[in-house]
């Protein structure tokens, strides 16, 4: 009879083991769910954002570059121009460094020949 009347009281260590399960498979539930939730959502993001483009441009713009096979940013193009730019200048700098060059090795031949 004793032993039928201790299993009718629960003890502290019982409802601590119980919270305990209770608790974790709370926790397990509750990030199984969040994974579940979250991943496809994610996955949708990345997949709808590879599909638009990022550049600045209306619509328009964009698929009329798309459609030449002539699609960049306009920032990077305008890098390209100003690159261009300052190469044609250096171009330039250099020819009349080697025009003054050249002119001083006439000077300088001719001065010996006299």
């Amino acid at each position: 009879m004793d032993s039928l009347h201790a299993l009718d009281e629960p003890s502290l260590e019982d409802a601590g083991t119980f919270f305990f399960a209770v608790t974790i498979l709370s926790l397990a539930v509750l990030g199984t769910t969040l994974c579940v939730a979250i991943t496809p959502i994610m996955l949708l993001k990345s997949l709808n954002a590879k599909k638009e483009p990022r550049y600045a441009g209306s619509k328009e713009e964009i698929s009329g570059q798309q459609s030449k096979g002539n699609y960049e940013n306009p920032q990077v193009l305008e890098l390209k121009m100003e690159i261009e730019e300052t190469r044609k200048q250096v171009d330039l700098l250099l020819q009349k460094a080697s025009n003054n060059n050249n002119q001083q090795e006439e000077t300088a031949y001719a001065s010996e020949e006299s």
